[in-house]
């Protein structure tokens, strides 16, 4: 009996730990201390947000690298730049437009697409709005 605990355990230890495990790009960005946001129409910036709020900022950095999707001829409508200490470390191009919902950004040299959920979609637009609950 106490082996089956135990095997129960490490196995709830192994699924947690890998359920929550971040994705590269988000994990290179867990540091970053200001997230700056550039909401864009027809390629000209509109609306610039600036936050320090480590709710927020952490809710983008997981929201990166999750769901790969391919290269898409969508149109950018923001651009987001994560800061450490103000230095750059990643700029993060997005579209929250329905139906065309995705990241794009460069990582390790490579150029990378992930999707964007409804969640940070209607998050993204409550910061353009300039509500202040995520």
């Amino acid at each position: 009996m106490r082996s089956l605990k135990i095997n129960s355990s490490v196995l709830l230890l192994f699924i947690i730990f890998f359920s929550c495990k971040q994705s590269p790009v988000a994990e290179s960005l867990s540091m970053s201390d200001k997230l700056v946001i550039h909401f864009l129409e027809q390629e000209k910036v509109v609306k610039t947000v600036i936050t320090e709020d480590k709710a927020a900022i952490k809710k983008m950095v997981y929201a990166l690298g999750k769901g790969d999707v391919k290269q898409t001829s969508c149109e950018v409508n923001g651009k987001m730049i994560f800061l450490k200490d103000n230095v750059e470390l990643q700029q993060v191009n997005f579209s929250s437009t329905p139906g065309c919902r995705y990241f794009s950004y460069r990582f390790e040299g490579k150029q990378s697409f992930s999707s964007m959920t409804n969640e940070i979609a209607n998050f993204l637009q409550s910061v353009k709005l300039g509500l202040d609950f995520y």
